[in-house]
């Protein structure tokens, strides 16, 4: 039995992923290879006039969606058949790849999507919520072989790197952006649509603060925020010899913040734990100060032997395996430092503080980088 599994990249796109759970879902779609858009169609009239389209699904969510669980289900991609929302180039998309699903039906919300849902309702007598994006993004469901190419590129008026990139069976139309070079499509999740605030405008806690203003230890002068992987946002952060920022234990309950190199931290939010973030030194030979990377891995739970990380993932996400294989381990001996959001927060705002008097300025905006 073959399900659908529907991966999200944005969390704007909740009400999209809402609409596709609900109307195009089940356990026995089985699709030849790769599917085209006619045999997309026609599978879905069979199922729609059968009465079997149900909630059957495997729903897979990037970073920003990992806090919203209740959608997230056991994940078994082998031989499935994707439909993926925004198809992205980071670990999610690789993770999906990596399993060698059938194919993949990509759905992209940025240009024409209602227009293109309504043609897809018409066609397959399946009801869609489309109000919302009657004059926005298009639906794309179609299949690109390595012959059909050409047409596909003359067809979206847009340079299609991903298709030899990233796997000759991906189907994947519409990730790309005008602007994108191949070397930089693969490092990228969608920035437009974030405006490089995206996690602190739609997601569940203050993202932006938490990579833009990280508080780190001996760094200050650039900030080089990389929305490179959907499923790990990192801060590289060069620092500067001189200068050195020391949190105040006094201000956060007296509990040693010392940011030391992999220090890992333990973030929580009320009764739930939200994420991990741990320093990482990097040795950067053009580099005289020391460079330092302050990264959120939410999804190491799983392949730690600590209790205490191991217990977080079910606070997290119960379907991150997909994932967990491309990520390193975290040493089962990591002892963890809590810290709560509003802890971090103050971490933040001290970090400006510091970085005003030490600098004579605000510290640069967060800065899209490849």
């Amino acid at each position: 039995m073959k399900r659908i599994l529907i991966s999200r990249a944005l969390q704007s796109n909740l009400y999209i992923s809402q609409i596709i759970t609900r109307k195009y879902t089940t356990s026995a779609i089985k699709f030849p290879g790769i599917p085209d858009s006619e045999s997309v169609k026609a599978e879905l009239q069979k199922f729609s006039n059968s009465g079997k389209i149900h909630r059957d699904v495997i729903i897979k969510e990037s970073a920003i969606d990992y806090f919203d669980t209740k959608l997230c289900n056991k994940i078994d991609l082998k031989g499935k058949t994707v439909i993926e929302l925004y198809p992205g180039p980071g670990l999610l998309t690789r993770s999906i790849l990596k399993q060698d699903p059938a194919g993949i039906i990509p759905i992209d919300p940025v240009s024409g999507f209602g227009r293109q849902m309504q043609e897809l309702e018409e066609s397959t007598g399946i009801p869609i919520e489309h109000e919302m994006y009657d004059n926005s993004p298009s639906l794309n469901i179609g299949s690109v072989l390595q012959d059909k190419l050409p047409v596909e590129k003359q067809k979206l008026k847009r340079e299609t790197h991903s298709y030899k990139t990233m796997h000759p069976n991906l189907v994947m139309i519409g990730a790309t952006n005008d602007e994108w070079k191949s070397t930089q499509l693969i490092h990228h999740i969608v920035e437009s649509s974030y405006h490089r605030e995206g996690w602190f405008k739609y997601g569940r806690f203050p993202i932006y603060l938490l990579l833009s203003q990280a508080a780190l230890k001996k760094l200050g002068k650039g900030v080089k925020l990389p929305w490179a992987i959907s499923s790990l946002f990192d801060v590289y952060l060069e620092g500067i010899e001189g200068k050195k920022f020391e949190i105040q234990p006094k201000n956060f309950n007296d509990k040693n913040l010392q940011l030391i190199p992999n220090d890992i931290w333990l973030i929580s939010s009320g009764r739930k734990k939200v994420g991990v973030l741990k320093l990482v030194p990097l040795e950067e030979p053009k580099i005289k100060a020391p460079l330092y990377i302050f990264t959120n891995i939410l999804f190491l739970f799983g392949q730690s032997k600590s209790a205490k990380l191991k217990s977080a993932i079910k606070t997290l996400d119960p379907g991150s395996e997909a994932v967990l294989s491309l990520i390193p381990q975290i040493d089962p001996n990591t002892k963890c430092k809590d810290l709560t959001l509003e802890e971090l927060d103050a971490i933040c705002i001290e970090y400006l503080n510091w970085y005003k008097k030490a600098f004579g300025k605000e510290p640069p905006k967060p800065m899209y980088m490849i």
